[in-house]
């Protein structure tokens, strides 16, 4: 039912997204990947508070899960509140496995609020997880630039 909803997420169907998900969390209410998929409905209709309540339910439910805290995250920092994302992205650095969203994600974040060195730092972290070779590439393209900037 899990796999179905997915599915007819990535389909463009929400709604009926949103009644599988539904029939998931009816059988298993604390089926994090459930609630951050409610989350991402909520926020692709707009709904961005509805979005982090579920996001938030997902991270209480299982703190080693990181797509909730990439989604809260990435959220944090499109609204421009870099404190929160920075918060949010820490934690997850913390509790999720090597991740390459979760290191991207923080690297994004303290280089918008001019820690620079933290940024390249992590960049630099990030290079050396499992990621699409374009991903990668872009990347070290950024670093240098970083490093270019700072030597001026």
């Amino acid at each position: 039912m899990l796999g179905l909803s997915i599915a007819q997420f990535r389909q463009g169907d929400a709604e009926q997204a949103k009644q599988s998900l539904e029939r998931v969390l009816q059988l298993n209410p604390r089926e994090a990947t459930a609630i951050s998929l409610l989350g991402d409905l909520e926020v692709a209709a707009g709904n961005e508070e509805a979005g982090i309540v579920d996001y938030r339910k997902a991270i209480s439910m299982d703190n080693r899960f990181a797509q909730p805290y990439i989604a809260l995250g990435n959220l944090y920092l499109k609204k421009k509140d870099f404190a929160e994302s920075e918060t949010i992205f820490k934690q997850a650095f913390e509790n999720c496995p090597v991740n390459f969203e979760v290191t991207y994600g923080l690297a994004v974040t303290e280089e918008n609020l001019s820690h620079t060195e933290k940024a390249i730092s992590l960049y630099e972290q990030a290079l050396h997880m499992p990621e699409s070779s374009d991903r990668l590439r872009q990347v070290k393209i950024h670093v240098q630039q970083l490093l270019n900037q700072r030597g001026h």
